[in-house]
């Protein structure tokens, strides 16, 4: 506005010029009076070039004050990225020639074609648990992730499925997306938002026993720029490398127990059982048989512990001692313990009261949060559910924190078991089971008053905790969250 004045004033005062040159006898000669028009002329024009301009503006800060900010721009950082399946189906036409690998590559290769038949989709063996992930490299944080199903037929075998994004090359141990997803299989694709997680792989993964069939994933980020690490100092030693050669191989053996198994695969490699291993920190040990499935291991059990296996072979971590005692208690997790305090929910409530002796022992979510963690529920510490199936507790942190860690101590008087196998869910909702999971199912040991499980920096305002299944009773003796924030 202060322009357009600027100029309208100046053409004002070159009228008045104008006009005082031509009063009484005075005359301007044809030269000025060129000179003038020429003047004004182009004063003119950059009068109107500066209300048009103006006038664009106002047009603009209109639609964005009824539209809304224009979105950023996304990124597709999958395409052409190294991915990965659990096993491969692939077909051969002997009377065409024609092949159709249906290998984990597909999924990243751009095409978005639906057909199977025209070498567009990936295809997985009817398997345990299959799954797919990519590797991108480095690690990014993660707006949304797009999936292209099959068309051509079998679009059903998709539902349901979950997404994992983090850190570790085994899927499985990464926090989920999200819980099931569901696609309508009258559609080509479905977008799933991951609310910024943060992760170098992401995953497809069908529960149950299925096959596997993904024809595009694209993973969309708002900057095609990886999330940077802090540097590591040039005095920190490097880690030590792991592969295949720092396994202690010991035939024909197993090292049984379901409770130290903490992932399968099936249909895959001894290498790649190796470095499914190296990736999880928590993998001690693995084995991998004839039928080559592969079972990671959260122990090194000693020879006393193995038994025999004719189609099996056990592989022991070199730089691990056996573990002839129980573990010490998890060391206390960095940061600050957000959730101290703040009000909890539970999904129901059993209490107790004794008549003999007048005490009543409440079971209710707060006793979680109250900063006593005496595994004793005598001792009314503990919170208590009816067990009325897919019993749940939560806390309200009261705003979104960015979460380390969470610590759970379990109840130790009697009952120990009931809290395996449990999940923990982080997120903005205060429907518990709507936000993403931190990892997959956990379990805790037995033997040890609590156990603390990383997030990754996962973010959200609702800590939840859930036990999947009927007639599961649920104890907590605290609940602690850390943030550094």
């Amino acid at each position: 506005m202060e322009v357009h004045n600027r100029y309208q004033t100046a053409l004002i005062l070159l009228l008045f010029y104008v006009l005082w040159l031509g009063r009484g006898d005075s005359a301007i000669t044809v030269q000025q009076a060129e000179h003038l028009k020429s003047r004004i002329e182009r004063l003119k024009s950059k009068v109107d070039a500066v209300n048009l301009k103006m006038a664009q503006t106002a047009g603009t800060l209109n639609n964005m004050a009824e539209t809304g900010l224009p979105e950023m721009p996304e990124f597709n950082i999958a395409e052409g990225k190294t991915a990965f399946q659990t096993s491969t189906q692939g077909y051969h036409t002997p009377a065409t020639g024609q092949q159709y690998p249906g290998d984990a590559r597909l999924a990243v290769d751009g095409n978005t074609n639906g057909i199977h038949w025209e070498n567009s989709c990936i295809h997985t063996k009817g398997e345990a648990n299959p799954a797919w992930w990519v590797d991108l490299g480095q690690s990014y944080m993660i707006k949304r992730v797009e999936i292209y199903n099959r068309m051509d037929c079998c679009s059903e075998r998709l539902n349901p499925f979950n997404i994992h994004i983090g850190s570790s090359s085994t899927v499985t141990s990464n926090p989920k997306c999200g819980g099931d997803h569901q696609i309508d299989v009258n559609q080509p694709s479905i977008s799933v938002s991951c609310q910024g997680m943060t992760g170098r792989y992401v995953g497809v993964r069908l529960p149950g026993s299925r096959t596997l069939t993904l024809c595009e994933v694209q993973v969309f980020s708002t900057s095609d720029v990886a999330v940077q690490s802090a540097p590591i100092s040039s005095n920190t030693p490097a880690p030590e490398t792991c592969g295949l050669s720092t396994f202690i191989h010991v035939p024909q053996s197993d090292c049984a127990g379901s409770r130290i198994d903490i992932a399968a695969h099936g249909g895959v490699t001894l290498q790649f059982c190796a470095d499914a291993c190296c990736a999880d920190p928590t993998c001690l040990s693995f084995q991998h048989n004839a039928q080559s499935t592969c079972y990671l291991k959260n122990k090194l059990c000693s020879a006393g512990e193995k038994g025999y296996a004719g189609g099996g072979n056990m592989y022991d971590r070199q730089d691990v001692a056996v573990q002839s005692a129980p573990a010490p208690a998890p060391t206390p997790a960095p940061g600050v313990n957000v959730a101290q305090g703040k009000t909890a929910f539970q999904t129901s409530t059993s209490g107790y009261w004794i008549p003999v002796t007048g005490e009543v022992f409440s079971g209710e979510a707060h006793l979680a949060v109250d900063g006593n963690t005496n595994g004793d529920h005598g001792a009314n510490s503990c919170t208590h559910t009816n067990g009325e199936g897919n019993d749940a507790w939560w806390v309200d942190l009261g705003r979104s924190y960015v979460i380390n860690s969470v610590v759970i101590f379990n109840r130790m008087d009697c009952c120990s078991e009931r809290l395996n196998p449990f999940n923990i869910h982080i997120g903005d909702s205060d429907q518990v089971i709507a936000n993403p999971k931190c990892g997959g199912d956990h379990q805790i040991d037995l033997s040890q008053p609590s156990i603390s499980v990383s997030c990754q920096g996962m973010t959200g305002r609702y800590v939840g905790v859930r036990l999947v299944g009927s007639s599961r009773a649920m104890s907590l003796c605290e609940v602690q969250v850390f943030s550094n924030s």
